[in-house]
């Protein structure tokens, strides 16, 4: 059964879409990580306070008490230990194969009597 250009051209685009939502995830992921929400309360001190916020609970939770820097430091190093890019990959990969079998000529086995 051979596949029609129209079929091979919908495939590669829905593959290309696949692969930049991919993409978008892969650059969302990289800035803000895996669910975490930081509130940040300084004083004219210098020093900071950085609570955790719980969107469903509303509530805030003390999390570090140091610096600006040390507390801009805490926040980055969280959210890289939060970060996983395991889905924006294989989101990618997806688009990628679609991307290939959309360009891939296939051919009929023929049966040798």
């Amino acid at each position: 059964m051979a596949v029609s250009m129209k079929s091979r051209v919908l495939i590669a685009v829905v593959g290309l879409l696949v692969a930049f939502v991919g993409w978008v995830a892969w650059s969302i992921e990289g800035e803000y990580g895996s669910g975490t929400l930081f509130v940040v309360e300084t004083h004219q001190d210098g020093s900071a306070i950085v609570y955790d916020v719980d969107e469903q609970e509303g509530t805030r939770t003390p999390v570090f008490e140091g610096s600006q820097q040390e507390a801009v430091a805490f926040m980055e190093r969280r959210r890289s230990e939060g970060e996983n890019f395991l889905l924006p990959a294989l989101i990618i990969v997806a688009g990628a194969l679609l991307v290939v079998v959309a360009l891939v000529p296939l051919r009929r086995l023929r049966k040798h009597a």
